[in-house]
């Protein structure tokens, strides 16, 4: 039996069937001519169910539902799309796949069940007869998809079910069958997907090649696992515990394709979630090791693979928030004259967006999702910012979609300190998010002293469970003077930095630099704030400053400062730096205006 499972053909009068669909479509112009009131479908029931509640396991999951119609203009039901929760995943490779040509002719392998599909339709003027339990099998992928199943049923075309990922909100997935019979017009289905396909304990449901098999029909046979199977998961429950989730049906008609017919049902809940690990790790680094210049970030963080269908999935990552370190910041004049890009380029809440601009790009970003290749490469682009934050819209594309995140980076001008926040993350398995920050967009600027420091990243999972906190060494050795600093480790580095952090060959007599004064706060290019403040501070340790509006004379000023009252137009304001031994730096200018209110 090497031609897989030639399943027999069940007792459906194909010439009847055409004849009662030809007889309902002359009905259905009657009803347009004469203004017979026309029947809708409805859907009469819906449920899904899960083998098991654990959070973190591989379980079997079933969806049903029951459709009707009511008065005289029957319809028939073209696609059925099964919206599952949030943190319902399914891997790409657990079993073989078998071939379109495979499905069609009847012959695809054991090795490629994934599951049952039992099935029932209206004909023979049964309003609902059983046609009986027909296996499900991965096919090859295609598009943006994360899985293909298809249900053998001999009496039509194969119905397949396409899984792709909604990309546009919460990242769960839609399970859509399509290609429904319109011969045998479907009155309800029970689907049930294995969540490990060779486990041993689906082997009694296994079909064999007779004439009926599953669930429902009896006097079945069932055959042997095929030898050498190895049990990968495919399918993994949610990591979140204690929020209701539901699931929904979206149906459509071969006679008003257009129009949606929809239900929503209560999803089983997910517990157990105190006994999920959570252990991600992370990697931070700098581009550069010289005090005071500008520098690129390295950002990656990164959970275990998939461990194994007996051992329960880590929690998935929610929130990051990466606190850099203290004097490392954003520098505020390079992010003003940086091109942006707003929220309707990069795609939110537009359904045709325009492209961001090439300029506003700062960098690379990718993600890798469970056992997908490849990773999902894509842009980092500055949005448009706000007081004190500056957003990161990421966007990343491969195989099975685009994910489209916001990140911010949110200033802290007391402490001059500045933090990387992630918020609600997707509810999928992320094993590995990189975001690199180009050195040459400069937003970032590296602390004015040498010494090491400590990046901070607390992390939160979606299962509730305790945060995880991780700190990254950073090393400034270049450029600058020694000097000590606060709460920072100021010991010449003997070690060469790791790639993400080269060091440079320093050249030349070591003497003191003439200071140079960096705004760290200021009001936008168009502000309505007649009293703005201004934030400061000096390359050298110990600086006192000037400041100068508009052409009033310098005067000894500190930092923060905050301007007297200005009349509405243009203004410029002028900032130096003097070291402790005299030397004045070139005057910081920022040309601002303020208007009408």
């Amino acid at each position: 039996m090497g031609r897989g499972f030639p399943i027999a053909r069940p007792r459906v009068p194909r010439n009847a069937a055409l004849a009662a669909l030809a007889i309902l479509a002359s009905v259905g112009v009657l009803a347009v001519c004469c203004g017979i009131a026309r029947a809708s479908l409805t859907v009469e029931s819906f449920g899904m169910s899960a083998s098991t509640p654990q959070a973190g396991t591989h379980p079997d999951i079933s969806f049903s539902f029951a459709l009707g119609n009511s008065g005289e203009a029957a319809e028939t039901a073209k696609t059925a799309v099964l919206s599952a929760p949030p943190g319902y995943f399914l891997e790409p490779n657990a079993i073989p796949a078998c071939g379109a040509a495979q499905l069609a002719s009847l012959e695809c392998p054991n090795s490629s069940l994934v599951g049952l599909a039992t099935l029932d339709a209206e004909y023979e003027g049964e309003p609902s007869s059983l046609l009986g339990t027909f296996p499900v099998y991965m096919l090859e992928r295609s598009g943006v998809e994360i899985d293909r199943f298809g249900i053998a049923t001999p009496f039509s075309d194969p119905v397949e079910l396409a899984v792709t990922m909604r990309t546009t909100s919460d990242y769960g997935l839609d399970l859509k069958l399509e290609k429904l019979p319109e011969t045998a017009p479907f009155t309800s289905l029970e689907l049930r997907l294995w969540g490990v396909p060779a486990a041993p304990s689906h082997d009694a449901t296994r079909p064999s090649p007779i004439e009926c098999i599953g669930m429902k029909a009896t006097g079945c046979v069932t055959a042997p696992r095929p030898p050498g199977l190895q049990q990968v998961p495919l399918l993994l429950n949610p990591t979140r515990c204690g929020v209701p989730p539901s699931t929904s049906l979206g149906v459509t008609t071969y006679e008003h394709p257009e129009v949606l017919v929809s239900s929503m049902t209560s999803s089983p809940f997910v517990t157990g979630c105190n006994k999920l690990a959570f252990s991600p790790a992370l990697l931070v680094g700098l581009t550069s090791a010289e005090a005071d210049s500008p520098t690129g970030l390295s950002f990656g963080i990164q959970e275990p693979s998939w461990p194994g269908p007996e051992i329960l999935e880590p929690a998935e990552i929610r929130d990051v928030e990466l606190e850099l370190p203290p004097g490392l910041i954003v520098d505020p004049e390079a992010a003003e004259e940086h091109p942006t890009c707003t929220y309707e380029q990069f795609g939110f809440g537009v359904d045709e967006p325009d492209e961001c601009p090439a300029g506003s790009a700062v960098g690379t970003f990718s993600v890798a999702i469970g056992e997908f290749e490849p990773t999902l490469e894509g842009t980092a682009y500055l949005g448009v910012t706000e007081p004190e934050t500056y957003r990161l819209l990421l966007t990343a594309s491969g195989p099975i979609g685009t994910i489209k995140l916001v990140s911010r980076l949110e200033e802290d001008g007391e402490e001059e300190q500045v933090t990387l926040v992630f918020y609600e993350l997707p509810q999928v398995p992320l094993r590995d998010l990189n975001l690199e920050l180009d050195p040459g967009a400069e937003l970032l600027l590296t602390p004015t002293v040498c010494g090491k420091y400590f990046a901070t990243s607390d992390i939160t999972p979606w299962s509730g469970g305790p945060h995880y906190i991780v700190q990254n060494p950073l090393t400034i050795d270049k450029s600058c003077t020694h000097e000590e600093s606060p709460g920072v480790e100021t010991r010449p580095s003997t070690q060469e930095q790791p790639s993400l952090n080269p060091s440079r060959p320093q050249t030349g007599p070591s003497r003191k630099p003439r200071p140079r004064a960096r705004l760290t706060k200021r009001p936008g290019r168009h502000t309505r704030d007649r009293t703005p403040t201004f934030r400061f501070r000096s390359t050298a340790r110990g600086s006192t400053f000037r400041c100068r509006i508009d052409g009033r004379p310098f005067h000894r000023c500190t930092s923060p400062t905050t301007l007297r009252r200005l009349t509405s137009g243009p203004h410029t304001f002028r900032v130096q730096a003097v070291d402790p031994n005299g030397q004045a730096s070139a005057p910081t200018i920022w040309r601002f205006h303020v208007r009408r209110r």
